[in-house]
């Protein structure tokens, strides 16, 4: 369902009665995380640095921290939701050396 959200085939609209299951609601929240963080770090200025911490959990942290905008930012992900980040080749550039 997540892989469909974000490849805009399944409209929240279209398909309301399919968003009162748990993990539907729960896959739109992702999707909207990951798409706000998307937009974040296209907008991200040459001042601003990045990066991705792994956790022992196997999760990772991805942090931000743009000074010009006094902002630190962190955002939990899992392994399966960081691979969907990273799946535009602009965001992969951002983490070098990480395998997905």
């Amino acid at each position: 369902m997540l892989t469909q959200l974000r490849a805009n085939r399944l409209s929240r609209n279209r398909n309301f009665e399919l968003f009162d299951r748990p993990d539907a609601r729960r896959a739109l929240r992702v999707h909207l995380l990951l798409r706000q963080l998307e937009r974040h770090l296209h907008a991200c200025g040459s001042e601003t640095t990045i990066r991705a911490l792994p956790q022992e959990s196997g999760d990772l942290v991805v942090e931000i921290n743009d000074p010009s905008l006094r902002l630190r930012r962190s955002v939990y992900l899992s392994r399966d939701e960081f691979a969907l980040l990273v799946q535009d080749p602009a965001i992969a550039r951002l983490f070098p050396g990480l395998p997905y």
